[in-house]
């Protein structure tokens, strides 16, 4: 079956993500939503490599065959794959949880998982907010190494610090304080913590 070609086609939102996984490449999707979702993608270190809009399955529904083209296709690094449907939950209603929930049997048929996600778990705050700044902060152009080693062992020596108080001490910017959590050199609270010159980071030399 033909896969969609979202460069072709018109009246939708297309956006683009400079994906890295499992090399740097533009992703296309068709919503903000699913553009948002790749950051999620990007960070988790179980991911090793993902595309949108793969090949297609057929699905039978209510007395006929449908085709069905998920958003995302990701593969792990336990060799698993997972395909992925990204929706809002304003267009979620009991008949098309009904047709997703056939089509997660078909997907399983076939040797993939199969998810919903919605913007209730890809837009969570403050871990979303966290891991836009991160992933950004991950493709940025990297310290010396050795000034990179100054600020881990400054941390290190003090147990814990704020993101200012290095600043304070240490002549780099922000995005260089981001990019050390981003590369688990500093360690920082992801999920619950809004990252911010307040933040409090330790270091994985303690």
């Amino acid at each position: 079956m033909k896969r969609r070609d979202l460069k072709s086609r018109k009246g939708i939102t297309v956006c683009s993500f400079p994906a890295t996984k499992p090399n740097r490449k533009t992703i296309l999707t068709e919503s903000l939503l699913e553009r948002d979702f790749c950051y999620h993608l990007e960070w988790d270190d179980d991911v090793v490599a993902y595309e949108s809009q793969p090949e297609p399955i057929r699905y039978f529904y209510r007395g006929t065959y449908h085709i069905y083209t998920a958003d995302f296709l990701v593969d792990f690094v336990d060799e698993s794959q997972k395909l992925y449907e990204v929706k809002d939950t304003r267009f979620l209603d009991d008949e098309i949880e009904e047709e997703l929930n056939v089509i997660g049997e078909y997907a399983n048929a076939s040797g993939f998982q199969f998810e919903v996600v919605t913007e209730k778990r890809i837009r969570a705050r403050p871990y979303f907010t966290n891991l836009k700044h991160l992933c950004d902060a991950r493709a940025s152009t990297p310290l010396p190494q050795d000034l990179e080693n100054e600020i881990i062992n400054l941390v290190s020596s003090n147990g814990c610090m704020s993101i200012s108080e290095i600043l304070a001490q240490i002549d780099v910017n922000l995005i260089d304080i981001y990019r050390l959590i981003a590369l688990h050199e500093l360690n920082f609270e992801i999920n619950s913590i809004a990252l911010g010159l307040t933040s409090k980071v330790s270091s994985n030399n303690e």
